[in-house]
């Protein structure tokens, strides 16, 4: 087998090669209820000012971490996201 010859690839091992960023943590405010919850798939928008973009929906339901981490939810002082 030469070095660049094609091979099959466990599906399960590919994940890691298409999120090489970060992985960040969204939080969350719904109808009183607050979230937070781990995220890796999110990409740069913009630069001036500064966007990030993700996706979530209903079934990214996440358990309650500010509970367990002792963590404040507080309301943002200098964004206005929607």
């Amino acid at each position: 087998m030469h070095k660049y010859d094609k091979r099959d690839f466990p599906v399960d091992n590919v994940r890691r090669y298409l999120e090489p960023g970060p992985i960040v943590l969204v939080s969350s405010a719904w109808r009183g209820k607050t979230n937070i919850m781990t995220m890796g798939w999110h990409m740069v928008m913009g630069f001036e000012p500064s966007l990030i973009g993700c996706f979530i929906w209903d079934q990214n339901h996440s358990f309650d971490k500010f509970a367990e981490f002792g963590l404040t939810a507080v309301a943002g002082s200098r964004i206005g996201a929607r």
